[in-house]
């Protein structure tokens, strides 16, 4: 319930204000069709508001900046109203409940009796309140429901070409309700049936019922609100106003005689609430609505008021992210104090080699340690890491410079990065200049001593590095070979060698670098690019695309697609260049095994390459994911081995390259 209240009192307060514009504009013309879509729209447009994720960046000065923060610290005081109730209690109005029988003082003096006892905050009795409203219109809704279909199955049903004619045995004011024209059984050899059964016609036709019970479900969760009820009067009425303007535009339709069963229907004692009902009232209001002339196309502009209303509206109301110079001004009344950016180590012997902040978030990297992260917070001259028992270390932060003192004897001493990012400040140490390949399929990378990274930088005749030792393409292989004499076994079937190219270059390149990785068995390799998500900055340096380079041996056992097939595995082959989702979900419906062969030019960037990866590693990885869930109802990255084992078997990762001269 705390979540909901709060929902509809935004629901209930756009409705208001368009349901006023319906009122003092629209309300009084003719073009009923119009006004139908209008409150329709204007209350889906209301109940989807609180819901919609909108998100905007003020960090340019424009003419709307002032505005749009002036509406920033209206949410927030709304917001802070809504907290601050919670904390209000009945004691504190002056509101207590006396036992009859027993003294505040009798209570106090009881062994174990503690004063500070928590208090039901009338928040609480609120949500009581209107939980309780919720239960009584929901069995409203059910029981008139139930009522009138058990009236509708007593009813003798005749099957018509657009309806079904239901003859009651009861007298009954007609009424239409889904494909139910429903009718007393003696009524249909009245004169007065052919009107009526235009005028019911058109609810059935135009599906008014639906737009009755959306509203009644509506009503039983914002039964509080006075403008729903409103609304749906003025639903009901236009409803109306619809189904007389059907019936009289018929060429054969007698006015008089349509006003004269109108009134008479006023008699019927049998009124269902969900039905269209030809007794609507008011009478009045509708006959004079009938020999109204019909208003001018012109007036419908009248509609363009509920623009800039419902733009503030949005605002005011929707699931707001308003973000400047990369902060979120809709995260508190007030910007907490905050550390941001990323750090680099200056003091050999010290904690962290690089560690980034951001509002909320500290993160840690040090050389062959997990990546740890904690959420903190400052306190005067203290940084607060918001784990067990919490802990508690104190900083000073000067310009650029931050010292932290994780031992007490001794500071780490920082000094903030201009970069923006760990890779952005991974290439000005090293005087790279590579457009990366965003990526979305990526891992973290974390053991620093079991990675070498090879960098290629440039789009054309590009320059070759191994960790950071500039060489030509002929040096790389024995340069290789040095590294691997000179590593220790343990850690030798664990290197993987990171590999970052610019997004433009050529294919050709990389396979030259890949078959002396190939030659060597150094089969790990991670492709390096940049998150596309909102990966957190300093982590954009470990970030990479894994795969697996096929080792040596599999150039004597080359099959033919076709023998491939016979065996029972399909070959999707494609040219690197585009590959669907949707087709390769289709062909993993149809087959066990799928290898996807990548036939490409030399000439394919880099960037197309990686797009192709990680499309086929995305459907891999959903397969994968959904039926972990379907099977043990968890994540695929929290299951146990032996179960992630067994996913691999059913949707393996199987890829096959070759390049065509």
């Amino acid at each position: 319930m705390n979540a909901i209240l709060p929902y509809m009192f935004k629901a209930g307060f756009s409705i208001t204000v368009l349901f006023l514009i319906y009122s003092i504009f629209l309300r009084r013309e003719t073009f009923f069709r119009f006004n139908r879509y209008y409150l329709f729209g204007s209350l889906v447009f209301s109940l989807l508001i609180p819901l919609m994720p909108i998100s905007i960046d003020i960090s340019r000065a424009s003419k709307f900046t002032l505005q749009i923060e002036n509406i920033i610290e209206y949410r927030k005081q709304y917001e802070q109203l809504w907290q601050e109730f919670e904390e209000i209690s009945p004691e504190s109005l002056g509101i207590y409940i006396y036992s009859s029988d027993q003294s505040f003082e009798d209570v106090r003096n009881q062994p174990g009796f503690k004063t500070s006892t928590p208090e039901r905050s009338l928040r609480y009795y609120v949500s009581l309140i209107y939980f309780a409203g919720v239960c009584f219109f929901l069995i409203r809704f059910l029981l008139m429901m139930f009522s009138l279909l058990r009236f509708i199955s007593k009813c003798k049903i005749k099957r018509m070409a657009d309806f079904k004619l239901a003859l009651s045995p009861e007298p009954v004011s007609p009424f239409a309700f889904g494909k139910y024209l429903v009718v007393h059984q003696n009524f249909v050899n009245s004169p007065e049936f052919k009107p009526v059964l235009s005028h019911e016609a058109v609810h059935i036709r135009q599906f008014h019922s639906h737009e009755n019970i959306l509203m009644e479900l509506v009503l039983i969760f914002g039964w509080f609100q006075p403008f729903f009820w409103l609304h749906r009067s003025a639903i009901k009425e236009n409803h109306e106003f619809l189904a007389d303007q059907g019936a009289l535009i018929r060429k054969d339709s007698n006015h008089q005689l349509y006003k004269e069963v109108i009134l008479k229907q006023l008699i019927s004692t049998t009124f269902f609430e969900l039905a269209n009902s030809l007794n609507f009232k008011p009478i009045k209001r509708r006959i004079k609505m009938m020999s109204k002339s019909k208003s001018r196309k012109g007036a419908r502009l009248k509609v363009l008021a509920a623009i800039p209303l419902a733009a503030l509206l949005f605002l005011l109301f929707a699931n707001l992210t308003v973000n400047k110079n990369g902060v979120n001004l809709m995260n508190s009344t007030e910007s907490p104090p905050c550390l941001e950016g990323i750090w680099k180590l200056q003091n050999s012997d010290g904690i962290s080699n690089l560690i980034g902040f951001d509002c909320n978030t500290l993160h840690i990297i040090e050389p062959d340690k997990p990546i740890a992260f904690y959420n903190y917070k400052l306190e005067a001259n203290y940084l607060v890491l918001e784990i067990e028992n919490g802990i508690k270390v104190r900083f000073e932060e000067k310009g650029d410079l931050l010292s932290i003192w994780w031992a007490e004897s001794k500071a780490s001493n920082y000094v903030k990065s201009k970069s923006t990012n760990s890779f952005d400040l991974f290439q000005k140490e090293n005087n790279y200049s590579i457009d990366p390949v965003e990526l979305t399929q990526y891992r973290i990378l974390e053991k620093s001593s079991v990675i070498w990274t090879l960098v290629l930088d440039g789009k054309k005749d590009p320059a070759l590095f191994l960790n950071n030792e500039k060489m030509d393409f002929p040096e790389l292989r024995p340069k290789l070979k040095n590294l691997i004499n000179a590593t220790s076994a343990f850690d030798l079937p664990f290197i993987t060698v990171l590999i970052y190219a610019d997004n433009d270059l050529p294919m050709k390149y990389l396979l030259e670098v890949r078959k002396d990785l190939r030659e060597l068995d150094l089969l790990k390799v991670g492709y390096g690019g940049v998150p596309a998500d909102n990966c957190p900055k300093v982590l954009y340096h470990a970030v990479a695309l894994a795969r697996k380079l096929p080792f040596r041996g599999d150039d004597n056992f080359i099959k033919s697609k076709e023998e491939i097939m016979e065996s029972g595995t399909y070959v999707f082959e494609n040219d690197g260049r585009d590959i669907s989702e949707n087709d390769l979900r289709e062909i993993f419906g149809k087959y066990d095994k799928v290898i996807f062969a990548l036939n490409y030019e030399p000439d394919l960037s880099y960037g197309k390459y990686i797009a192709s990866n990680e499309t086929i590693q995305k459907v891999i990885f959903d397969f994968r994911e959904e039926y972990a869930q379907e099977q043990f109802g968890m994540k695929y990255v929290e299951l146990p081995d032996v179960n992630v084992k067994m996913i691999k078997v059913k949707y393996p990762l199987m890829i096959s390259e070759a390049e065509l001269d």
